[in-house]
């Protein structure tokens, strides 16, 4: 698996990155975010 890394799945794991930001940032002030980062990864 590691051999075979792609440039697009590079793009995938630093836009899961940021959605994981994005909902931890936003947890606070929404209770619904848990759905956030499953709509970006999907």
């Amino acid at each position: 698996m590691r051999a075979t890394i792609r440039p697009e799945l590079m793009v995938v794991s630093k836009a899961r990155r940021a959605g994981l930001k994005f909902s931890i940032e936003n947890s606070q002030s929404l209770q619904n975010s848990e759905n956030i980062p499953i709509q970006l990864i999907s």
